[in-house]
């Protein structure tokens, strides 16, 4: 294996932060890297997905949404790094569930270690489905609130 991209994971406008370190082949395919970040992060991939740099957008090719994506199985995250950093992943796209993507390293891999390996994790996921991080905030307002009939 060669070259390792550490990559810090941050869930955009959410409280309290939602943040993942993981390490990944920096020649990982991005519909691979995709599922890496719903398993390390929490989600439960039932939903599009884009990453985005500039005007470039890789992802899931979409003929009813008339987005022009670069096709996520045919690009690599080096293809993303080499646009730069950070960059955007979005997942649910309707409801905005944006996260930053931030290059930490770029290192060598290390023989004894498998990857994706993931380093760190500060954050519990949010809940599908809640209505993005708008929803999120108001599902935990009600849950602090034991009176609440808002869920």
């Amino acid at each position: 294996m060669g070259e390792i991209a550490r990559l810090s994971v941050e869930i955009d406008d959410v409280s309290p932060r939602v943040v993942r370190v993981v390490d990944v082949p920096a020649d990982i395919r991005l519909d691979d890297l995709h599922f890496v970040l719903q398993i390390v992060i929490g989600w439960q991939n039932g939903h599009p997905f884009e990453f985005r740099i500039g005007d470039n957008a890789w992802g899931q090719t979409d003929r009813d949404a008339g987005i022009d994506r670069i096709p996520a199985e045919q690009s690599t995250l080096a293809d993303i790094l080499a646009a730069g950093t950070p960059f955007k992943y979005d997942y649910v796209l309707g409801e905005d569930w944006e996260h930053t993507v931030t290059l930490l390293a770029r290192t060598p891999a290390q023989p004894d270690v498998r990857y994706p390996h993931l380093v760190s994790a500060e954050g519990r996921c949010p809940p599908a489905d809640i209505g993005g991080p708008v929803g999120y905030e108001t599902y935990l307002r009600s849950i602090a609130d034991p009176n609440s009939m808002n869920y």
